[in-house]
């Protein structure tokens, strides 16, 4: 698995850029971010589309905010593309950033 890893000052930009979402803005956010991860893989949206066994219609559709998909759909392509995700609280703090990844990988090691 992988982490998605950017700078923290675009981080900082994008969690500023959330914080002024309205309800109807977060398809295109997230679509945003699953752009992104699909990026830094460098992979096509073809080449996504089939993993997931979707048209690269869809995987368009859900970049620019126009595809309303489930939370089922969101893991499958994240856990896809090798990437982990976890969902923090704004107001925490690293050690517990860390103590979550620390124990995802202990209960998902090949031991």
């Amino acid at each position: 698995m992988h982490y998605l890893l950017m700078p923290r000052k675009i981080m900082l930009l994008l969690l500023k850029k959330m914080d002024n979402l309205t309800k109807n803005k977060y398809e295109k956010f997230a679509g945003e971010m699953l752009r992104m991860l699909r990026e830094q893989r460098k992979l096509t949206q073809v080449e996504v589309a089939e993993l997931l066994g979707v048209s690269h219609t869809t995987i368009s559709k859900i970049e620019r905010g126009e595809w309303n998909f489930t939370v089922n759909f969101l893991f499958a392509y994240i856990e896809k593309l090798g990437f982990f995700l976890f969902i923090q609280d704004k107001e925490a703090n690293t050690t517990l950033a860390e103590n979550m990844r620390n124990r995802w990988f202990k209960d998902h090691s090949d031991n």
